[in-house]
C-alpha cells in the first residue's frame, strides 16, 4: 500500500468524487486510524484554489477551537506532496451514516420513529448554528455526512472544506457536475441556479434529510440528471402521509425553494419540529407504558444505539395489537397500506377463480372424452 509524507499508509478507498478520494488510513508514528482525503486531480496545479482551501482549512480549525466544537469530523493536518497531490487528514470516527442508521428502524417497524429526531439532529443544528454565526456553513450537507457513533454521539463530517472544493472542482470542469448525481440530490434550488451557499442552503439540505428518513425513500431519485435538476428546482414535495399537517408545514417551509421564506435559522427550524414531534403518537415511543407491559414476552429488535436515553425498538406489530382500541383506524394503516392490502386481496381472489375454470375444464373433458373424441373425428372428416 501507498505511504503518503512517510506517516500515512492508505488502507481502502471509501469514495472518490468531486470532492475528492476519501481513504481509509494508518498513521504510523501514534498506530491510530485516520481519515485522507486526495484533492481532486483537476485543482492540483491550480495555485488560487489550493490557497482557498488552505485558508478556509486554517480559519475553520481556529474557530473550532475557539468554539469548543468536539462533534465535527474536521481536518487537522494539510499537507501538499509532489506524487498525489495535496491531501487533509482527519481523524476516525467509527460508525455509521444518519441514513443507513434509519433504514434500520424502517426495516424492522416499517417507520422512523419521529421521538428519535431530537436525539440525532438537535446536536446538527446547534454545531450548524454556531458556526453559521461565525459566516461558516457546511456546503455539502448529506446523510453521508452525518455519522452516528456509539459513544460520542452524533458527528458532522468534513464541514465546509467538501463543499469548498467540489466548487473549485465544478469550476474547473463544469461537466463533472453533471457525474456526481448522488451529491446533487442534497443541494438547494438556489445553489443550482447559481447563486451562493448560505445558512439557508444547509437548512433546506437538512430539511431534505430528515424529510426522506420521515417518509421512508428518496424523493429526487431520477438516475437522468436533467430530470433531477427539474425535480429540486420546481417539484414541491408531498405531504408525508403519517406525519401531522403541522409537521409536514414545517418541513415544506424548511424546503421553500425561495431561501427568503425558510426558517431565519437552522435551530429555529429544528425547535420547531421537535415541539411537533413530540406531540405525535405515531412512533412506539409514545404508547402508553401500561399498554406495552400487558404484552406477554415482547420480541426487542436489536438496534444501535447512539446516546445513553435511547430507547429498545419493541415489535411494532405487537405494540399496534395492543393498542388496537387506543388509536385510530388512520394511525395504524395509512391509505397506501389499506390499498396494497385490497389489491392483494383481488389478486388473490382472480387466481383463484382462474384456477377453479382450469380444473372445471378438465373434469369436463374426462368425463365426455368419447363425446368430444367423435366431435374432433366428424369436424376433421368435413
Amino acid at each position: 500500500m501507498k505511504i503518503l509524507a512517510n506517516e500515512y499508509q492508505l488502507l481502502s478507498q471509501i469514495y472518490d468524487g468531486l470532492s475528492g478520494c476519501l481513504w481509509l488510513a494508518q498513521e504510523l508514528s501514534k498506530q491510530r486510524k485516520v481519515w485522507i482525503r486526495l484533492l481532486p486531480k483537476q485543482i492540483h496545479n491550480d495555485i488560487t484554489s489550493i490557497e482557498r482551501i488552505k485558508s478556509q482549512f486554517n480559519k475553520l480549525q481556529s474557530v473550532i477551537h475557539e468554539l469548543n466544537i468536539s462533534n465535527v469530523i474536521f481536518p487537522d493536518k494539510f499537507f501538499e506532496t509532489s506524487s498525489l497531490g495535496p491531501f487533509l487528514v482527519s481523524h476516525f470516527v467509527e460508525g455509521e451514516s444518519v441514513d443507513s442508521y434509519a433504514d434500520k428502524w424502517i426495516n424492522a417497524e416499517g417507520h422512523f420513529p419521529l421521538s428519535l429526531i431530537p436525539k440525532l439532529f438537535e446536536p446538527v443544528a446547534e454545531i450548524l448554528d454556531k458556526l453559521q454565526q461565525k459566516n461558516f456553513i457546511h456546503r455539502s450537507l448529506s446523510p453521508e455526512s452525518i455519522i452516528i457513533n456509539q459513544t460520542e454521539g452524533v458527528n458532522i463530517f468534513d464541514f465546509e472544506l467538501t463543499g469548498i472544493i467540489r466548487e473549485q472542482t465544478v469550476k474547473a470542469e463544469p461537466t463533472l457536475l453533471l457525474m456526481d448525481i448522488s451529491t446533487i440530490r442534497y443541494m438547494s434550488p438556489e445553489i443550482l441556479r447559481g447563486q451562493p451557499a448560505t445558512q439557508f442552503s444547509d437548512q433546506y439540505s437538512l430539511a431534505m434529510i430528515i424529510y426522506e428518513i420521515a417518509a421512508g425513500y428518496i424523493l429526487f431519485d431520477s438516475k437522468k440528471i436533467n430530470v433531477l435538476l427539474k425535480q429540486i428546482t420546481d417539484y414541491i414535495p408531498p405531504d408525508i402521509p403519517n406525519c401531522s399537517a403541522e409537521i409536514n408545514l414545517i418541513l415544506k417551509k424548511a424546503l421553500n425553494k425561495d431561501p427568503s421564506l425558510r426558517f431565519t435559522s437552522t435551530k429555529q427550524f429544528i425547535g420547531k419540529l421537535i415541539q411537533s414531534c413530540e406531540s405525535e403518537n405515531l412512533d412506539n415511543s409514545t404508547y402508553q407504558l401500561k399498554e406495552i407491559q400487558k404484552i406477554n414476552e415482547p420480541k426487542i429488535i436489536q438496534l444501535p444505539k447512539i446516546l445513553d436515553k435511547f430507547e429498545p425498538a419493541i415489535s411494532f406489530r405487537k405494540v399496534k395489537n395492543a393498542t388496537k382500541s387506543q388509536f385510530k383506524t388512520k394511525n395504524i394503516k395509512s391509505k397506501v397500506i389499506k390499498r396494497i392490502l385490497s389489491e392483494r386481496r383481488s389478486q388473490k381472489s382472480f387466481v383463484l377463480c382462474y384456477l377453479a375454470i382450469f380444473i372445471s375444464c378438465i373434469i369436463v373433458t374426462i368425463i365426455f372424452r368419447e363425446q368430444i373424441a367423435v366431435i374432433i373425428k366428424d369436424i376433421f372428416n368435413l
